[in-house]
């Protein structure tokens, strides 16, 4: 297993030190992908993963809330950047954990109402 930079977005906006974020991230899976798909280190048996990103300069102070507010996943902060990642056998309650975890950070982070962006409800 090894990360390449094969995804990439830049999000608008940024901290006064910088005009916009960027982001890349990137999985290649080549060799024994069974064996690291099956590695409890790796994967566990993994049937999907997913990664939400919130940018904005008081990312750092959102940390802990963030981290209290998912389920299913881990969270870090990268310079202005709050990055949650999810990985579960199950892709259903993956979905679900992220759904939560996305209407909280929306609805308490943001002040927003906690609906789910329109695409997913496609």
């Amino acid at each position: 297993m090894k990360y390449s930079p094969v995804d990439y977005c830049t999000i608008p906006g940024g901290s006064a030190a910088t005009t916009h974020w960027s982001w890349a991230d990137g999985l290649h899976l080549d060799g024994d992908i069974g064996a690291t798909l099956s590695d409890v280190y790796a994967f566990d048996f993994a049937a999907a993963v997913a990664t939400v990103i919130y940018g904005g300069a008081d990312a750092a102070e959102k940390l802990d809330f963030a981290r209290d507010a998912v389920d299913g996943g881990a969270v870090s902060c990268v310079d202005d950047l709050l990055v949650a990642r999810f990985i579960d056998r199950d892709a259903a309650r993956l979905r679900s954990n992220v759904t939560r975890y996305w209407a909280k950070l929306r609805g308490d982070v943001a002040g927003l109402p906690s609906a789910l962006p329109r695409v997913w409800e496609t």
